[in-house]
């Protein structure tokens, strides 16, 4: 009984704070919060406990399924011939040297570091009660799980964000509490090295091992000393659910640069921070539950979150995205979701808020903007998605629009409104389909200025960006009518919401990438399949396969060969081949351990500096053999492999209409070697575009490559026809327009050897899941504007909290063709039409969960095993 009491005053009281005087008369979209009269327990705890109480009504939120991954495609084993292994033993054989090893082995570094202890703290469920106001029922939020933040010395409450984030950090390496340790910011500390040595001279960090320093230039820039439009600090945590009986543990990562962001820079570089949910197996749970995920969601958006003495709510949540570094090799990572989140009362000096600087005189706003030290969260997705204008907006997909303001990205020129030129129909074909979905012009002038600003030593032919509530990719117009004109078309296809185009900041047009020379391109994994699905000659196109590896694989051992021989080669090559960066470590623990870096490439790259040579230094030659063989075994698994006559290229059409339908045209800048000739363009080939995700026959279709003096000036794009029944993109795994890339090749072998089939009619599974059509106006009505926002992000979050099931069909569906030794097989391609659907799912907010998906399986039947997926002895 006493414990229902608790919760009914709970939910009551905000941070101790009766919900009713939290509310702004003037507007009701913003809870004003007065921190001096939030009453805290002695320990200011926050804690988050997940358990399950009464369920909701609805049966949205199902668990997923346990079953391990099953195997893909392609039955036969390319494996490297044995004249390339041998050669490969032959080549560090020949220069094995006779001094004596070096025994010394390479440590591996594994910290882990663990916030406080948890200890009674009390519970705060932030859902105001008020008598006629719609609140969420479910679950609160109680054991097993329970979290606290770290505190930060109170005499540090007015020290730039920088300075108390690596305080933090450096306590939650050494697993220390500064709860009361007299720690006071100094202004000397704004020179790194005094800081530092502060640090390690307090009592509390003596004789401790302190991590690794950011880089001078973040610290810098963390104190405003070299403000950056371009670049801001990025601060990113992880909080690993690890042990459903113990605490989460809280992880700092070393502060870098990186691009900023469009909210970023209008609301402050330092109001912003990442944390990474990061879920174990025996915590999955947490995710497959729908109580405890309920939970969870609730605490991360109803919870004010005390850190680094600053108020931080959580504004976005998205799946984490796997990390691939060059060559295709990942860095070790867990799956799990990030969570955005922002300081709506800022303390301390240096928001960090300002404008693009380097715009052109003519355009150039003013220097910085003023920053309000309160702002509440509900005024930041206001200002970007002008709530009440797009309240006919399905919630879901505008909950996913706030990602484009978050993006990272180069703001460029500030346009003036009569120069944004608003399209009203999109280039259509004869039948009304769009031809043009996601791309439109820019001039030339403009297209210069981007250049200008951004320092590139070439005029791009095509930038993937963003403006106002727009997106996409603009190509160049090449009239001669308005070569001095400065504008930009917006078509109906770019308009992701109704924008407040009088704000200077929605008028700023900020660059994601441009176009740009990119050499030979990999073949995909997902690709042969289909070239085998679609050979004319099977075991010819296996052949050639085969043959293509092998050719990979003696040019990377001759590169290894020119490696040993050349010190300045030797070290490129480390570069070349590894996916991290020496010195690049961004996880806050020391890359140094005994003495060499943690990581055998950064070990190689450290003694390479050091003037040490692979053929006269023993350990260094073994190393280097150990790195080429696990290179070589992922090539293996992965067939990751470069196809000399093939590269990747930003999809665009032929706004003039001189190209036919099946025609494309694809000009280099500089030369393409492909191995037998150079090439200025692909006029008079036949070649193959694909697009991944790859996974219907049809994903890669054979075009004709032409030469059109109309379009020579288009250099790295491959430009697609705007005439025909509907735009070849689409063809391409539903691509578009809007910045997606087309896999090119021009082998002979490869091409003549295959032929393209058209796309099987759709299907739809409403059978199994409906897209979630709710509007955000339709959340007012039901909730009342004064909570109604506090919803829309309560449901955004526990839907986007679902487990993704894109692994899991994806294996299913490689592990069925193989059965069906078919990609073409009815029932495959319903699964690959479902892959389809399911890349949509964060914009189109259908639920899929255990249950539908195990109704999906049951229409299959049983498969084998392939043969490259049983572990190799």
């Amino acid at each position: 009984m006493e414990a229902h009491q608790r919760q009914i005053q709970a939910m009551a009281t905000i941070d101790g704070i009766p919900a009713d005087s939290r509310m702004s008369s003037s507007n009701p979209y913003k809870k004003q919060a007065n921190v001096n009269n939030i009453r805290f327990n002695n320990d200011h705890r926050r804690s988050l406990h997940l358990v399950t109480s009464t369920p909701d009504d609805d049966n949205r939120y199902h668990a997923y399924s346990d079953e391990p991954p099953l195997p893909r495609s392609f039955e036969e084993d390319i494996s490297p011939s044995s004249s390339i292994i041998d050669a490969m033993e032959e080549l560090f054989i020949d220069y094995g040297q006779s001094e004596t090893r070096n025994n010394t082995a390479n440590p591996k570094y594994d910290q882990l570091t663990r916030s406080s202890v948890m200890r009674d703290c009390d519970i705060r469920a932030h859902h105001p009660e008020e008598a006629g106001d719609k609140i969420s029922k479910g679950v609160t939020l109680t054991e097993p799980f329970g979290f606290i933040w770290p505190k930060c010395p109170t005499e540090m409450e007015n020290a730039p964000m920088i300075v108390k984030w690596e305080v933090c950090r450096v306590a939650c390496h050494c697993s220390l509490t500064l709860e009361g340790v007299p720690l006071k910011y100094l202004s000397q500390w704004r020179d790194q090295d005094v800081f530092w040595k502060a640090l390690k001279q307090h009592n509390c960090f003596r004789h401790k091992t302190l991590p690794a320093k950011c880089d001078r230039e973040v610290w810098d820039q963390g104190h405003g000393q070299d403000i950056n439009t371009e670049r801001a600090v990025e601060y990113k945590a992880r909080l690993h659910f690890d042990d459903p009986n113990k605490e989460p543990m809280l992880e700092l990562e070393k502060p870098v640069s990186g691009k900023s962001s469009r909210l970023r820079r209008k609301f402050g570089f330092n109001r912003f921070t990442e944390l990474q949910l990061l879920f174990s197996d025996k915590c999955a749970t947490i995710i497959k539950n729908k109580d405890k995920k309920r939970a969870l969601a609730r605490w991360l958006v109803q919870e004010r979150h005390l850190f680094l003495t600053q108020e931080w709510v959580a504004c976005f949540i998205e799946e984490i995205q796997s990390r691939k570094g060059k060559f295709g090799l990942v860095a070790p990572w867990k799956t799990g979701k990030r969570v955005v989140l922002f300081a709506e009362k800022v303390k301390g000096f240096n928001i960090g808020s300002n404008m693009p600087a380097k715009a052109s005189l003519i355009n150039r706003p003013s220097a910085s903007t003023p920053v309000d030290s309160f702002c509440n969260r509900y005024d930041v997705l206001d200002w970007l998605l002008q709530l009440d204008s797009n309240a006919d907006q399905p919630y879901i997909k505008l909950f996913h629009r706030i990602s484009l303001g978050l993006s990272k990205t180069t703001p460029t020129v500030l346009l003036m409104e009569k120069s944004i030129r608003h399209i009203n129909t999109d280039v259509k074909s004869s039948n009304g389909t769009p031809m043009n979905d996601g791309i439109g012009r820019i001039s030339q002038l403009l297209m210069r200025e981007v250049r200008d600003i951004m320092g590139l030593d070439f005029l791009p032919a095509a930038i993937q960006a963003r403006i106002g509530g727009a997106k996409g990719l603009w190509m160049m117009d090449l009239s001669p009518s308005s070569p001095d004109e400065r504008w930009i078309e917006i078509y109906p296809s770019q308009r992701k919401w109704d924008c407040n185009w009088s704000d200077p900041a929605h008028r700023t047009l900020e660059v994601v990438s441009v176009s740009s020379y990119t050499g030979p391109a990999f073949l995909n994994l997902q690709f042969i399949p289909i070239l085998e699905e679609r050979a004319i000659n099977r075991k010819l196109m296996r052949t050639v396969i085969s043959e293509r590896i092998d050719e990979h694989l003696r040019n990377d051992l001759d590169n290894a060969k020119a490696a040993i021989e050349i010190p300045e080669v030797f070290r490129k090559w480390i570069h070349e081949t590894s996916y991290t960066t020496f010195g690049d470590r961004q996880d806050g623990t020391s890359w140094f351990v005994g003495g060499l870096p943690a990581n055998w490439p950064w070990t190689m790259s450290f003694l390479a500096d050091g003037g040490f040579e692979p053929r006269r230094l023993d350990f260094l030659n073994s190393m280097m053999f150990d790195h080429q063989k696990h290179r070589w075994n992922h090539m293996e698994t992965k067939l990751h492999i470069k196809i000399a006559k093939s590269t990747s290229a930003l999809m665009t059409i032929d706004f003039q209409r001189v190209l036919a339908p099946n025609e494309v045209q694809l000009c280099f800048s500089p030369a393409f070697d492909d191995g037998q000739q150079t090439l200025d363009d692909l006029g008079g080939f036949e070649v193959l575009v694909g697009r991944c995700p790859a996974h219907l026959p049809s994903d890669i279709q054979k075009v004709n490559a032409v030469f059109k003096p109309e379009l020579r000036h288009f250099k790295n794009v491959i430009v697609f026809s705007s005439l025909g029944d509907g735009p070849l993109a689409n063809k391409l795994s539903g691509g578009d327009y809007d910045g997606d890339k087309a896999w090119v090749c021009w082998d002979p072998d490869i091409v003549d050897n295959f032929k393209s089939t058209d796309m099987p009619s759709p299907h739809t599974f409403e059978e199994y899941f409906q897209p979630n059509t709710q509007k955000l106006g339709s959340l007012a009505s039901r909730y009342g504007k004064p909570h109604y926002l506090d919803m829309f992000l309560e449901e955004a979050f526990d839907f986007h909290l679902n487990p993704s099931f894109m692994g899991i069909c994806t294996s299913y569906k490689e592990s069925l063709a193989y059965h069906e030794g078919s990609i073409g097989n009815e029932i495959v391609i319903k699964l690959s039409m479902l892959l389809s659907a399911l890349v949509d799912q964060e914009k189109s907010g259908f639920e899929f969960d255990d249950n539908i998906w195990c109704r999906i399986k049951e229409e299959l039947f049983s498969y084998l095993e392939p043969y490259y997926r049983f572990p190799q002895t």
